[in-house]
């Protein structure tokens, strides 16, 4: 049984990486009205959901990373359930921190089929004596 599990995890994690969605964030130069992009610090942002269903396992892989001067990261994975009204049930959450300019993580657990889950990431930047948070999420069914 261990061994199935083990077997599952190394499957949603290489299904995860595979299917990521990417937020790139755009160069820093003024654009029409003065106004600059959303962020200073973070450069990359993404995450990626796997739904497997015939066993209920659903796993999410999250990756953030800063500009040149970036000395630390913070991620903050959660799986949601999202709700048929479109509320969001906590399902599990984890955390970590990493030195230097980029860090990802990955979490999963096994959940009910036939229902909607969000995997969300929150990552911090700290670059020149600032932090900048941003977040972004995938969202499937199974």
């Amino acid at each position: 049984m261990q061994r199935k599990k083990i077997t599952a995890l190394i499957i949603a994690l290489a299904l995860s990486l595979t299917c990521l969605t990417p937020a790139i964030a755009a160069p820093l130069t003024p654009i029409i009205g003065g106004m600059t992009p959303q962020w200073s610090n973070t450069s990359f942002i993404t995450t990626g959901l796997d739904l497997w269903n015939p066993h209920g396992w659903a796993g999410g892989s999250g990756y953030a990373e800063g500009y040149s001067g970036t000395t630390q990261v913070t991620l903050v994975v959660t799986l949601y359930e999202v709700l048929p009204g479109g509320g969001l049930s906590y399902i599990a959450s984890d955390n970590a921190a990493f030195s230097g300019n980029h860090g990802g993580m990955n979490m999963g657990r096994y959940v009910l089929t036939g229902r909607t889950y969000r995997f969300e990431l929150v990552a911090g930047v700290y670059r020149n004596g600032s932090w900048e948070y941003t977040s972004t999420y995938s969202q499937g069914s199974n």
